[in-house]
Order: structure tokens, then sequence, then C-alpha cells
């Protein structure tokens, strides 16, 4: 097989249990359905398996009726023997190439509801309200946020309460 190097960060919000539950699950669960695709992944077959182990992990925190948490999720799968990198995310983590010379560059896009205009139209045509939380004197403030729930990313693990 080829060699891989995989690294992941779990940002949990409202409460840890979505990161502590990927923190556990999530690098072997993406690594069983990697091993079920081929011997020498190519980028397709590590973003098709990454989509999946993404999807499971939200329908087990959906399903999970003992916590509301969310959390956003960034994968990067370095395929050192072809030189690629394959990038997966829901959130605002946002992962970076640092060059030695160059300025780093973003391997992913941010799902911050008040920076991405797209995110904003999706949301809304799902059915979803966009606006800022109010304060403690009625005014509103701080970033956009979808609602119900209050989150301030478009995509995420978990999020019971905002729904799918």
């Amino acid at each position: 097989g080829e060699r891989l190097s995989i690294a992941m960060v779990a940002d949990g919000h409202g409460g840890a249990a979505c990161s502590k539950y990927l923190k556990r699950t999530f690098i072997d669960s993406f690594i069983q359905k990697l091993q079920k695709t081929s011997q020498a992944p190519s980028g397709k077959e590590v973003r098709t398996a990454g989509r999946k182990a993404f999807m499971e992990a939200h329908e087990h925190m959906l399903t999970d009726q003992t916590t509301t948490a969310g959390a956003t999720l960034t994968l990067v799968v370095v395929n050192i023997s072809r030189f690629e990198c394959t990038t997966l995310h829901v959130g605002d983590s946002v992962a970076r190439l640092i060059p030695r010379r160059s300025p780093a560059i973003a391997l992913c896009e941010d799902h911050r509801i008040d920076s991405s205009e797209v995110e904003q139209k999706r949301l809304t045509a799902l059915g979803g309200q966009i606006a800022r939380a109010m304060d403690s004197h009625g005014q509103p403030g701080g970033p956009l946020r979808l609602w119900p729930g209050g989150v301030a990313q478009a995509r995420s693990i978990g999020d019971r309460d905002v729904g799918k």
C-alpha cells in the first residue's frame, strides 16, 4: 500500500461530547472505509471514504439523545507516495499549507455564516432563519447565526437542536 499521513481537528461547541466522540472514533472509521476502496487510494477515493465517515459521525450525533453538542471537523490526508493532499471539512477550522518560502495557502473554505453568502442562501432555502443573537439589552450583536440552534457555522457534525 501507499504511505499516508492523516491529521484531524475537531473543535467542539455546545459541550465536549461531539469532539470527544470524534477523537475516539473518527480516524479509525475513516481508515476502515478507505481500506474498502483499494491499496492505492486516489484523492477521489479519499474524498468518498471521508464523506462516508463524516455522514456516519453526523448521524450518530443526531441520534444521541444525551447531547445537542456539535463540532467542526477538518481532515487532511497526505498521500506521501503520490505527493497528494486531500482535505475534507465542515465548519470553520480551516487547514492551511505553509510552504517554506511562500505565504500560507488555505486548503478549504470557511463555513462561517457571517463570511459566506453562498451558505446564507443555502440555509435560508432549506428553511433556516439567519439572524444575530440578542444581547442582554435586546439588541442584535455578534456573528450571524442559524436558528433554531444559534450556531455560527453553516456546517458541522452533530448539533441535534439545529437539525440535518
